[in-house]
């Protein structure tokens, strides 16, 4: 199970405390059941909150597709590269910021 980010500890308990007082500020009684009632309530508020930034941060990190050539299997009329070869340079990409 992966661990919480930061991100999502601060939106849930954020949406809890908030959720607490607003819900507090607005019930007229003051029972035991009513504040169980409320605590319940923002708890389940914050863990939506939590659970809504991860599928949304979860939606913007997709991971590229591996080109074909590189998962084909090798061809026998292909020759090997020599042991002694250097590979070639990396290729930089631009990087893309959304």
């Amino acid at each position: 199970m992966p661990h919480p980010t930061l991100q999502q500890i601060a939106y849930g308990s954020a949406a809890v405390i908030s959720a607490t007082l607003l819900m507090l500020l607005l019930s007229p009684g003051g029972s035991v059941l009513a504040a169980l009632l409320i605590a319940f309530t923002a708890l389940c508020c914050g863990i939506a909150a939590a659970v809504a930034v991860h599928t949304r941060r979860a939606g913007r990190e997709r991971v590229p597709a591996a080109p074909a050539a590189a998962t084909a299997a090798p061809s026998t009329a292909a020759p090997a590269a020599a042991p002694h070869a250097v590979p070639p340079p990396p290729v930089r990409r631009p990087e893309v910021r959304v």
